[in-house]
């Protein structure tokens, strides 16, 4: 049977932890899934310039990066019987999101979003914006800082009716 792919980029935040946890949810309906962990460390250098996988300082971020990638791995691969592999690329968060999810054969990409409005956004851009106008999968966005649904089984339970 072919693996149910599901990309999970991170940054490491608490942000994009929430994003694994909402893709562990989906197990149960896709035994077969295989999750493959990404991290892009962003390159500040001139876009082209081959010279910036030399750098040692970006050489120190992707082995960093791959430390807490498997560091990741051993944390929720004991509870969760499921493949993860994990791969570093240095480059555009969106543009690699994107491209590795095509690599891959993706079904879907699960990342989360910081919520940022105003000059933050402006700023930063926003990577979740970027992969859902381009990605050629479906993308589930998770907005790590909404305020949870509280469950109100009472509201949801079939009430007999006289």
């Amino acid at each position: 049977m072919k693996p149910y792919n599901v990309l999970i980029p991170t940054d490491f935040s608490e942000a994009s932890l929430k994003a694994i946890d909402a893709a562990l949810e989906l197990r149960a309906s896709h035994p077969n899934m295989k999750i493959t962990l990404l991290n892009v460390v962003e390159s500040l250098a001139v876009p082209g310039d081959p010279r910036i996988a030399y750098l040692p300082v970006i050489e120190l971020q992707i082995k960093h990066s791959q430390q807490l990638l498997e560091n990741l791995v051993s944390k929720y691969k004991w509870s969760f019987d499921i493949p993860i592999e994990c791969v570093v690329e240095v480059g555009s968060p969106w543009q690699f999101i994107c491209h590795i999810a095509e690599e891959i054969d993706a079904r879907f990409i699960v990342l989360s979003t910081h919520g940022r409005t105003g000059l933050s956004r402006v700023f930063m851009g926003s990577v979740a914006e970027q992969v859902v106008r381009h990605s050629t999968c479906p993308v589930m966005v998770i907005h790590a800082y909404a305020p949870k649904k509280k469950h109100h089984p009472e509201k949801n339970e079939a009430q007999p009716i006289d």
